[in-house]
């Protein structure tokens, strides 16, 4: 069964709002810079990139590979209320 790109971002947001995932800004200062996302449940770091106070990509397997909305970026536009590049395109 294939999984659509809407029922991928609503996991995407439900493991961001359930997962203990604590966000730490990377240089920059306002909405510029980059941000790590800390996992504290499996230790895994990722790094959100921002660009003029959009987020751009993470580097996360789920983002990279397959060029999807990841939790990351969500939790990151989430606290920092930045949009996400991805969510406006038409």
């Amino acid at each position: 069964m294939t999984t659509s790109n809407t029922q991928t971002l609503f996991q995407s947001f439900d493991r961001a709002m359930m997962e203990s995932l604590k966000v730490y800004r990377n240089g920059g200062i306002g909405l510029e810079g980059n941000f790590v996302v800390v996992n504290h449940e499996s230790v895994d770091a990722y790094e959100v990139k921002v660009e003029q106070g959009i987020i751009k990509e993470c580097t996360c397997p789920h983002s990279h590979w397959r060029k999807a909305v990841c939790k990351h970026m969500i939790k990151v536009g989430l606290i920092h209320n930045m949009d996400i590049e991805q969510l406006k395109r038409p």
